[in-house]
């Protein structure tokens, strides 16, 4: 599991002492993540600030891009998010998560090497043996990013079904306007393609919510000049 360094199935005989700490380093355990999974439901929020992409064209995966070597860029040394920009609700999940079982279950899982996670918490996990409050709260945010993820899916496989995906990459451009190092190679839209597909594909697209998300993740790529400024300038 992506960060979960230490994950284990929550339960009360275990767990019955534990709960989080809100004081602990929010985000200092992203501060060299530079790509983090996102759902289809979140593409219009992160492509305001990030560049979404597709991880490649046979296996899609959705991922909004951070920073640029190893290095998250909107983090700062005391673990703070940068203020008005989004955070992506994989990172807000954490140190919770579901795990699913061959007949389909899903089990809560905790991260117990996460920094939030103390024996002397604020925020308890259990009031007896039942979950607490908050942490229900929690839970259940879970549960409707694991749904998300799940539609996520759905969508990467039609657009690979489409033909809709292509390889591409983004270079840094010299002092005279060439082509420079590579930064980041990747899949997008082909908008070409996107353009070709005939009114029933479109409207089916419009209809299942597919065809925003898609000019969503087009308008983020121009993000990447942002973020390859960004990561000189700091």
């Amino acid at each position: 599991m992506f960060l979960y360094s230490q994950p284990e199935l929550l339960n009360p005989d275990d767990h019955g002492k534990l709960g989080l700490v809100t004081s602990a380093d929010n985000y200092g355990f992203v501060r060299s993540v530079r790509a983090v999974p996102i759902a289809v439901s979140e593409i219009s929020s992160a492509a305001k600030h990030y560049p979404v992409i597709f991880s490649d064209v046979d296996s899609p995966a959705l991922l909004a891009i951070l920073g640029i070597e190893n290095r998250n860029l909107f983090v700062d040394e005391d673990g703070s998010w940068e203020p008005n920009r989004y955070v992506p609700a994989y990172f807000r999940s954490h140190p919770f998560a579901l795990a699913s079982s061959e007949d389909e279950q899903l089990a809560v899982v905790i991260d117990r090497a996460a920094p939030s996670v103390s024996d002397s918490p604020e925020i308890p996990f259990y009031e007896g043996r039942e979950l607490s409050a908050s942490i229900k709260d929690r839970v259940d945010f879970c549960v409707t990013f694991t749904g998300h993820r799940r539609q996520t899916t759905t969508f990467c496989e039609r657009l690979k079904e489409l033909g809709l995906l292509m390889r591409s990459q983004i270079s840094r451009r010299q002092d005279d306007n060439s082509e420079g190092p590579r930064v980041a190679a990747f899949a997008t839209v082909d908008g070409e393609k996107l353009k070709k597909l005939d009114d029933k594909l479109v409207l089916e697209l419009h209809t299942n919510g597919m065809l925003p998300a898609i000019y969503a993740h087009i308008s983020s790529l121009e993000n990447w000049n942002y973020l390859i400024y960004r990561n000189e300038k700091t």
